[in-house]
Formats: structure tokens, C-alpha cells, sequence
């Protein structure tokens, strides 16, 4: 973006984006609260799978959680995965 008009027109579609979403708020916060029970939800979940799991597992011969676990309903699955420690063995590696 170069030209002052160009400009004008990004900003203006900003400040319309952000005036929507202020006059909207409840619509966008419900979703996000659905989304941090259900994660709460899942990381309860998760927690207590990973707690009665059977087998062993390790990264770089250090023993570690499981990476999550894949339910299986209906022929639907659904994948449970412990973020929060997955994702720091992915950063910490070496």
C-alpha cells in the first residue's frame, strides 16, 4: 500500500471491520467462550488418559507423556492431543 487512497481505503475498512465487531461483541465472545470450555474439556480429558495409559513413552530416551490419543465414535474420530507439553518437547528440541 502506496498511494494516500490506498491508504484511506485500508483504513477505512479497518475501522468498519473493528466498528462491526464492537457492535457485535456478544455474537463474537459466545464462540470463544464455547471454544475455552471445550478446551477445558478436553485437557480434563486428555489429562485423565494420559494418567491410565498402559504403555510407555519417551523423547530422546526421557520419559514423557503421551503425544494424545484419538477417539473413535460413530466412525468419527476425534483427536485429544496435550498441547501444552507437545508443543514445549517440539520447541526443546535440540
Amino acid at each position: 500500500v502506496k498511494t494516500d487512497a490506498a491508504k484511506a481505503r485500508h483504513q477505512t475498512t479497518k475501522d468498519n471491520t473493528i466498528d462491526h465487531i464492537n457492535k457485535n461483541k456478544e455474537h463474537f465472545e459466545g464462540p470463544m467462550n464455547m471454544h475455552k470450555h471445550l478446551q477445558s474439556a478436553k485437557d480434563i480429558i486428555t489429562k485423565n488418559l494420559s494418567q491410565k495409559s498402559k504403555w510407555g513413552h519417551e523423547i530422546a530416551g526421557a520419559e514423557s507423556k503421551p503425544e494424545g490419543f484419538v477417539a473413535i465414535r460413530r466412525g468419527r474420530p476425534s483427536k485429544f492431543v496435550d498441547r501444552s507439553d507437545f508443543s514445549a518437547a517440539n520447541f526443546n528440541r535440540g
